[in-house]
């Protein structure tokens, strides 16, 4: 396995209007700025990131914004300094 592949961000389990994905290079670092950045989506609804797990929960609505479009705003995300 590929270093790149091992630390890609990956969807842990997904429902419609729910979704929580696994950040394995994830420090914890930006905790608040990962939660603000995804919650800007249109049709999120909560995030909750757990640098314990390396875990970011999301619920959003279904008919406004699908698990790709979330997992796609987590994966750009880049903590600031």
């Amino acid at each position: 396995m590929t270093p790149a592949v091992a630390t890609a961000p990956r969807v842990v389990h997904a429902l419609p209007g729910r979704v929580r994905i696994h950040l394995p290079a994830w420090s914890g670092a930006g905790r608040r700025q990962l939660e603000t950045r995804v919650r800007e989506v249109a049709g999120v609804r909560r995030v909750t990131a757990n640098p314990l797990t390396g875990t970011v929960l999301v619920l959003y609505d279904a008919a406004t914004v699908d698990a790709p479009r979330v997992a796609s705003a987590i994966r750009s995300f880049r903590p600031s300094p």
